[in-house]
């Protein structure tokens, strides 16, 4: 990862969107680090955060709760495949 100090930055900044305003908005603490060993994809394996380590930095930086179906993370949700070409189309668009 580029940020060394804050190791899901990048993770964040590409897949996730925070919603402030949408208390509503949750994510499973296991489906969000399921989504970031898929983003993360076929960089390095030596890299990848354990999911330990991913809850850690994730949490520094969203509320999270319990629930009885387990941890969850508050304010944010994933990136619709919508949203990504939406993103690609525009930086294509300003080239």
């Amino acid at each position: 990862m580029k940020n060394a100090q804050e190791p899901t930055a990048e993770f964040i900044a590409d897949a996730l969107v925070r919603v402030s305003d949408d208390r509503a908005a949750i994510i499973g603490a296991r489906d969000l680090y399921m989504a970031y060993v898929a983003w993360y994809g076929q960089r390095d394996p030596k890299y990848l955060l354990s999911e330990t380590a991913f809850g850690r930095s994730i949490g520094k930086q969203f509320d999270s709760a319990k629930r009885e179906t387990g941890k969850v993370y508050v304010g944010l949700r994933l990136v619709t495949s919508e949203e990504k070409f939406a993103e690609r189309f525009e930086r294509a668009r300003r080239s």
